[in-house]
């Protein structure tokens, strides 16, 4: 098939295969985001760091650039590796929907008796009314795009996973052009910050 002059079915099952690849993987990481892995104290400001900063090649070709604002020094119970796949479920998402020339923001923040991570961007809004069905397996808002793009709606409902195994929670919203996607942590009490803290390299 490959010595055919014009190979465009070769091509269609390379396209169909690579896609399936990427459905299998996507279900398997959705299937071992169903299962908390022992907690441990992690570093969230360096774990969200660590995970974000690969991302600025990514973000630079689509023209966007990373903004960070992180707190330093905040500390939650849970699994490093996870958490690090949380945040850049989270950045991909933003990335793919934010206007060319604007930035994608990640803060994070202790406010009061919570650690609140917020990843935002500037461009396409979420449908009105769908702010929860987003984070549901499957979900896809443009079936069409996100089919060609090889996407199938399972990075969210990972996020939320994640989210539900940290005993935290996520939400999101759009709003004067920008759409905010919210983890909100608990942070750790002093007598759990005894243990010693992990980053995202474990």
């Amino acid at each position: 098939m490959e010595q055919d002059p014009q190979p465009r079915w070769l091509q269609a099952i390379i396209t169909e295969s690579e896609q399936m690849n990427h459905l299998i993987t996507s279900l398997l990481d959705l299937s071992r985001s169903d299962g908390l892995k022992d907690k441990q104290p992690v570093n969230l400001s360096e774990t969200v760091e660590q995970a974000a900063l690969p991302f600025e090649s990514l973000l630079y070709d689509r023209h966007l650039s990373l903004a960070l604002d992180l707190e330093p020094g905040l500390t939650v119970a849970g699994a490093p590796e996870d958490l690090m796949r949380l945040t850049g479920i989270l950045i991909d998402n933003a990335s793919r929907h934010a206007d060319p020339g604007t930035a994608v923001s990640v803060s994070l923040k202790r406010e009061k008796d919570r650690i609140l991570l917020r990843v935002t961007d500037t461009g396409e809004a979420i449908p009105a009314g769908e702010e929860e069905r987003i984070f549901d397996r499957f979900y896809r808002a443009d079936a069409s795009r996100t089919r060609a793009e090889g996407r199938y709606g399972l990075g969210l409902a990972i996020a939320k996973n994640i989210t539900t195994g940290h005993h935290a929670d996520i939400r999101a919203w759009s709003h004067g052009g920008q759409t905010t996607f919210q983890v909100r942590f608990e942070p750790l009490s002093e007598k759990q910050k005894s243990r010693p803290s992990q980053t995202g390299t474990g």
